[in-house]
């Protein structure tokens, strides 16, 4: 009204428009030409319908015909959210509404809805413009999620004065434990406090404790570059005095708080390498002490407030998730800690840890559910930048073949818009569907069959790429992926790389490329033929293996790339078997990496490796592979002796002792 009255010539161009176009009402449902748009003080008597009487023969038939008009009103700026009110209802001066176009309103009370909702949320006028043809599904958004929000906002209000130590988010696969993780971040962030943050691998092929050591890494990176010199010093000090040389534990682990270390301290004894434990026992108990001392002493000198966020802790690895158990008793003691954990409806053997906490830790618990039809709605009016009127034919459609999962939905959409059932039409500037295809189309029964067809319909090259990375696990190192694509026959494996992301499979994160969910890896993973896939974790394994080899050799520490070596050997055993010749040499790299995973206390992952070793081993190896035999069952009794397995360590005790041929 405002930028009306402020162009008078505007304002009678508008009200020319609306005499000759809609012509005269009835009193009841008269329409306020002074500001070109309904009057909502009379809206709540009028009936539900709008009929217009026809002025003459050239009569508006579409909301197309009258974009001339419209223009007056772009041309004096108003936000298209307007324009588009103004022509819809410049349309339905049809006495027929068949005739009508289907933008237009077919009652006073959707003008009433439209204009309310313009009124209580000024974004939503921006934000309705048309969409542009390059259009991108947004990812991280969060839909009909207002009340989980503020329960968000309540629960870490809760924390501070003791009440709450953390929150489990569960929830089937797709349905936004990740997006809602991110908004308590913003929430920690807002407020001044410190947010780590991991996700964990479906595939399990990561160094142990590696995904806490990274989310530490990175709050130390974080730290370093928001904190003053007098902070740096403080940490320095509190950790040197509270943890002596047990902080060159920690900072083997954190390469970052070495930096911090090196920069600031003045003690050169604590860069000494750290003192062998001789309990293997207590080693585990011991590193998840450390990481919480360091949590707090970040929080102590900072003065904000800590939070810890896992995701996908139904894949954590042994040793990660007694560090979480931990974190939990210890942030139930203090007020500046907070957990959050994700994890999925169909979590298995990690229900049985979840029921022990309840007579434990205050552990929040907060259930996503899919989308309902209104939040669907929502969702594409923000996302095809149109009003809830008119994508709500759409959104009932999409909502019964989606069932309201926002993955799928979003998954379905990307598809809808490749295949040209939703497009961009430039005469009338906005997003258009054909409704009747859509509604005949046969969807998928879930999104991994959806992404599987997505897939399948990309380049030869791209498809390639991500089988590749798919055999590797939900995360890869991009001098990893460089190393596979070598012989993989793609023409330009840096381009693929791209087109992967933009097409909206892959995140790229630092030196990483994941997937943007783990549905994804598993739809790509599908298409490798059944017989084909032990021979690639092979092959992929051994070549990633020669590549770090030298290091290791050197008496250089394993980084994760070993370990995801190994677990792709071991994927590929029935292979392993057709050329015995290989099995030594198997065997041996089973034995390095157990040693490797005890000096990291994953004393699962230890006896698992010992476990391998010993089935690569010849029949008559206590006799042909004598020190090799003796070392795997030695490493696997101590690993066994570690995790309380009574039964294996009497086991393997046994067959040393039947077979030594000297004891020491």
């Amino acid at each position: 009204r405002a930028l009306l009255e402020r162009d008078k010539g505007l304002t009678k161009s508008v009200q020319s428009m609306s005499s000759l176009h809609v012509g005269s009402c009835s009193t009841s449902n008269s329409i306020d030409t002074d500001c070109g748009v309904a009057s909502t003080t009379r809206m709540s008597s009028v009936g539900t319908s709008l009929k217009f009487r026809r002025k003459s023969s050239q009569s508006v038939k579409s909301c197309d015909e009258i974009s001339p008009f419209i223009l007056n009103l772009e041309l004096a700026n108003l936000p298209q959210s307007i324009c588009m009110l103004v022509a819809h209802l410049l349309g339905c001066a049809e006495i027929d509404a068949r005739d009508a176009s289907k933008d237009c309103y077919k009652s006073l009370e959707e003008v009433q809805f439209d204009l309310q909702r313009m009124i209580r949320d000024p974004k939503y006028v921006e934000n309705v413009n048309g969409g542009m043809p390059n259009h991108s599904i947004d990812e991280y958004a969060l839909y009909g999620r207002d009340e989980v929000i503020s329960k968000c906002e309540t629960l870490l209000e809760q924390n501070r004065q003791g009440e709450c130590s953390g929150v489990l988010i569960s929830g089937e696969a797709g349905v936004g434990k990740s997006q809602l993780a991110r908004r308590f971040r913003q929430l920690v962030l807002n407020k001044g406090g410190l947010f780590l943050s991991g996700k964990f691998d479906q595939s399990r092929d990561v160094i142990p404790l590696s995904v806490v050591a990274a989310a530490f890494n990175t709050s130390c990176h974080e730290f370093l570059e928001r904190s003053t010199q007098n902070e740096k010093k403080a940490l320095t000090k509190r950790l040197e005095s509270s943890l002596g040389f047990q902080v060159r534990t920690l900072m083997a682990l954190i390469p970052n708080l070495q930096r911090l270390m090196m920069y600031i301290s003045g003690n050169s004894s604590i860069f000494l390498p750290a003192p062998p434990n001789q309990s293997c026992v207590n080693v585990e108990h011991q590193t998840h002490f450390l990481f919480y001392m360091l949590l707090e002493s970040l929080s102590m000198v900072l003065l904000v407030p800590v939070v810890c966020c896992f995701d996908d802790i139904q894949f954590a690895d042994p040793s990660s998730l007694g560090f979480m158990k931990s974190l939990l008793i210890y942030s139930s003691r203090q007020k500046n800690l907070f957990f959050i954990g994700c994890c999925r409806d169909e979590i298995g053997d990690f229900s049985a840890w979840l029921d022990s906490q309840e007579s434990g830790p205050t552990l929040s618990r907060v259930h996503l559910s899919n989308l309902n039809i209104d939040a669907v709605n929502s969702m594409l009016s923000h996302e095809l930048h149109l009003t809830p009127r008119l994508t709500l034919s759409l959104a009932e459609i999409l909502f019964h073949k989606t069932l309201g999962n926002p993955l799928f939905l979003r998954k379905l959409l990307e598809s809808l818009i490749e295949e040209g059932s939703l497009h961009f039409s430039i005469p009338r500037r906005r997003w258009t569907w054909n409704t009747d295809r859509i509604q005949r189309m046969k969807v998928s029964d879930g999104v991994v069959e959806l992404l599987t067809k997505q897939i399948c319909t990309l380049s030869k090259d791209l498809q390639t790429v991500l089988k590749i990375a798919s055999c590797i696990g939900g995360s890869i190192d991009k001098s990893t992926m460089d190393l596979l694509l070598k012989d993989a026959q793609i023409r330009s494996p840096t381009v693929a790389i791209s087109e992967a992301i933009k097409k909206g499979f892959f995140i790229e994160m630092e030196s990483k490329i994941n997937f943007v969910h783990d549905k994804v890896q598993q739809a790509a993973y599908s298409l490798i033929p059944q017989d084909q896939r032990e021979k690639d974790h092979l092959r992929f394994g051994l070549a990633i293996c020669s590549s770090v080899l030298p290091s290791l050799n050197e008496g250089n520490n394993p980084d994760d790339v070993f370990f995801v070596a190994m677990n792709q050997i071991n994927r590929g055993a029935s292979e392993i078997a057709k050329d015995p010749s290989r099995k030594p040499m198997i065997a041996e790299l089973n034995l390095k990496a157990a040693v490797c995973a005890m000096k990291l206390s994953d004393f699962s992952s230890a006896f698992n490796y010992c476990v391998h070793g010993v089935r690569n081993l010849y029949e008559d190896h206590w006799q042909s592979q004598y020190d090799l035999s003796l070392q795997l069952c030695d490493q696997g009794a101590q690993a066994a002796c570690a995790l309380g397995n009574v039964k294996m360590v009497k086991y393997l005790a046994s067959k040393i002792h039947a077979n030594s041929r000297k004891y020491e």
